[in-house]
């Protein structure tokens, strides 16, 4: 077993627990507000918070499965070499959005540490919330140069992307 399978199934956990940790906030917060009809102010942006990184991390995810959503109407007409190689120049632009966004996800870093930047309602530095949306980016882009490699791997070949 590589590293790359067991950063799958760790963000397998982390992906499924996120979306475990959204779905029991927002039931949380409906027993609160209209069972005991005392709302909590800290649900709805820790809900937001998980699901946006229920988003970034679960993208990562879903490229390293090799899952993401194709349009392969036009990619069929072509043969199985020239396929790969438009999936590498895919992967290639993935990568380069999301090197990209994890480079200007350090000036937010930057800015919400100088200006002691917290949540309105949990008082979390909004420095660990950027950091943490910010490593989301960077497992896109190792799983980017990783099918990136397979797929090159497999021009050479001749063979099928596992």
């Amino acid at each position: 077993i590589n590293f790359s399978e067991v950063l799958k199934r760790i963000m397998s956990v982390f992906v499924v627990s996120l979306f475990a940790g959204v779905a029991g906030i927002i039931n949380i917060q409906i027993f609160f507000r209209y069972v005991l009809r005392r709302p909590l102010i800290w649900t709805m942006e820790l809900s937001q918070i998980f699901f946006i990184y229920f988003a970034v991390y679960g993208a990562a995810l879903a490229l390293a499965e090799n899952a993401f959503t194709r349009v392969e109407f036009f990619v069929n007409f072509f043969s199985q070499k020239i396929r790969k190689v438009i999936e590498i120049a895919v992967h290639l632009l993935i990568l380069l959005f999301a090197l990209i966004t994890a480079y200007k996800t350090e000036e937010l870093v930057y800015h919400a540490r100088v200006t002691n930047n917290i949540t309105p309602a949990l008082s979390i530095p909004m420095s660990l919330i950027y950091r943490i949306f910010q490593i989301g980016f960077y497992f896109l882009v190792f799983f980017a140069i990783v099918n990136m490699i397979k797929l090159s791997y497999e021009v050479k070949k001749g063979g099928t992307l596992s």
